[in-house]
């Protein structure tokens, strides 16, 4: 396990700052980062988007997030960690070679559409199982909010006001070895990896 960026944080404190964010995700790999840029930039050229690129850091596929919240007997990044530390999955392909455009929220600032990278077949169904186990340890470990529902792995690339049709990519393809704790301190700011934990067979 690899500690990461953050002094000082007060696992107690019951609320975020704006824009604040805690959640476990999947890091995309360099190569894969480059090739999902690229594709970006190529969507945003061919359908006149005006949507910024992610920087290459921001690509992640999300799987739980970790919301702060009372607990008994310990606080809730620790049972996090400790969520995140049972559970116990082998390293696993992931491939994405859908282009999807998933709607904006209601208020006025998330309006956009997000234009995402995601699996027409079973190129994620290791991200889904993995996110079930983390979603079944967080609740052995009593943390609300965690999702075994419906789920739709992915990768967002921009968002815009244009939204891009459905259609097929050429296969972007890694392996998964491990899985983190991500924080974004505000909004806008550069996630910070907080913890990591290997997949191992």
């Amino acid at each position: 396990m690899q500690q990461g960026f953050l002094t000082g944080i007060e696992p107690l404190r019951p609320l975020l700052y704006p824009g604040e964010n805690w959640f476990f995700a999947l890091r995309v790999p360099q190569q894969a980062a480059e090739r999902i840029h690229d594709l970006a930039f190529r969507l945003r050229n061919q359908h006149n988007l005006r949507g910024e690129p992610f920087p290459l850091w921001q690509y992640h596929v999300s799987l739980q997030g970790l919301m702060p919240q009372p607990l008994r007997n310990e606080s809730w990044l620790t049972a996090g960690l400790r969520a995140g530390g049972s559970v116990r999955a082998a390293p696993f392909s992931v491939q994405f070679d859908r282009v999807v455009t998933l709607p904006g929220g209601s208020r006025e600032a998330s309006r956009r559409s997000a234009c995402v990278l995601t699996a027409s077949g079973d190129g994620d169904l290791g991200v889904r199982l993995l996110r079930n186990l983390l979603g079944t340890s967080m609740k052995t470990a009593n943390l609300k909010g965690a999702s075994l529902g419906r789920f739709l792995p992915h990768v967002s690339m921009l968002y815009d006001e244009v939204r891009v049709p459905q259609y097929g990519v050429e296969p972007i393809r890694w392996t998964a070895t491990e899985f983190v704790l991500i924080h974004r301190p505000e909004r806008g700011a550069k996630y910070e990896q907080f913890e990591s934990w290997p997949l191992e067979a």
